[in-house]
């Protein structure tokens, strides 16, 4: 399912509902309909809202879920690199985070599946309720506490996956990672963390998003440079309460042979790592569609392995490599060299060196540095025309 907005069209998503029709007419005439089916939903609470959960699940045993779009222009690999041959003509090298995973979990996924399934038909929450069709339980129990987390208006009018962040951001003693296209754009959750971040002297929190979010179209285009304000705005706030404590960052991807040659890596992935012990992973963005509108599907799990491991393979992944694991194992340590990675990028920026690994400050004019790229808007307001 999907819904159509203005900008479709350079979204590649106009005319998908005659598409859908095609595809449903090809799958009747081969005695199929009722195994393939596709619907869009183009009803959403308010204008900018969207059905956003990016979700499948397989046979009933195996579930994915996080924050990439199964459409042109979102595959990469982690290398991010300047000039892929692999990646679709003219997409940029993007970031994000999906996770597999089996057990009884996957039958959340199914249950939400099969609700907002049929209420793309009925607009009715009872009927939706009641439509509910979930496989046999074939799976078995892991050793990984999981829970399904959701933002839907029409179904759960308090949303779970606030809830998850609101209840992380209280149990913060140590530090916080994350990775968002629109971090702290929502106001209420960033007097939840900035009051944390009061309770908790020693917490610290790194947190990384594109360095120019962007929706296609001129209508989308406005509401991603209203939303960017917001997000630069709270993320100032964020970085002056704490004292240092929040650093923010982007991730540049640069040209091999021509060091001189960079742009960003679109980081659109959505996910959380609280003290090494919880993270969540999933569609919804930190603003008020992905915590109050649109109908969003997060998964919550337990587990300080999985959540230092996870950590430590992104913030790997971002140094290029050239930060010793021992200094990142740390939270505290890893915080510190994110920031010496950083400034020593951006000098080596303004000396028309090569940067190391994709880290460069978000915030770099307040940081006294140069733009990583002659185009880079980070943490400046933009105007909306």
């Amino acid at each position: 399912m999907l819904r159509l907005l203005p900008g479709a069209d350079e979204r590649g998503i106009d005319g998908r509902a005659d598409d859908v029709e095609i595809l449903n007419s090809i799958a009747r005439s081969y005695g199929v309909g009722d195994k393939l089916q596709v619907k869009i939903d183009s009803t959403a609470p308010t204008l900018t809202s969207a059905h956003h959960e990016k979700i499948m699940v397989i046979d009933g045993e195996v579930g994915f879920c996080g924050g990439l779009d199964l459409s042109n222009g979102k595959w990469d690999t982690s290398a991010h690199d300047y000039e892929s041959q692999l990646r679709d003509a003219n997409a940029e090298p993007w970031h994000d985070v999906h996770a597999m995973v089996r057990g009884p979990v996957v039958r959340d996924l199914a249950y939400h599946f099969w609700q907002r399934w049929s209420y793309a038909d009925t607009r009715d929450r009872r009927a939706a309720m009641a439509a509910v069709k979930l496989p046999a339980g074939r799976e078995r129990a892991g050793t990984v506490p999981v829970v399904a987390l959701r933002t839907w208006k029409e179904m759960d009018r308090n949303g779970s996956i606030k809830a998850w962040y609101g209840e992380m951001f209280q149990k913060a003693k140590v530090g916080i990672y994350i990775e968002n296209q629109f971090p702290f754009q929502s106001r209420s959750l960033t007097k939840l963390l900035a009051k944390r971040l009061t309770e908790e002297p020693g917490l610290k929190v790194v947190i990384v998003g594109p360095m120019e979010p962007n929706l296609p179209g001129l209508v989308g285009s406005m509401l991603s440079k209203m939303s960017v304000n917001d997000v630069n705005k709270n993320l100032a706030d964020l970085r002056r309460l704490s004292g240092g404590r929040v650093a923010t960052y982007s991730l540049i991807s640069q040209h091999r042979t021509m060091p001189t040659m960079r742009k960003q890596v679109y980081v659109h992935s959505k996910i959380m790592i609280v003290d090494d012990q919880w993270m969540t992973i999933g569609s919804a963005n930190l603003d008020r569609n992905g915590t109050d509108d649109s109908s969003e599907f997060n998964l919550g799990i337990t587990s300080a392995d999985l959540a230092a491991k996870t950590r430590v393979r992104l913030w790997q992944e971002h140094t290029g490599g050239r930060v010793p694991r021992s200094s990142l194992a740390g939270f505290s340590d890893g915080f510190d060299a994110w920031k010496r990675l950083a400034r020593a990028n951006g000098v080596r920026a303004s000396g028309n060196k090569p940067i190391i690994g994709s880290v460069y400050f978000y915030n770099f004019e307040e940081e006294g540095l140069p733009p990583p790229y002659p185009e880079a808007r980070g943490g400046n307001r933009f105007a909306l025309l």
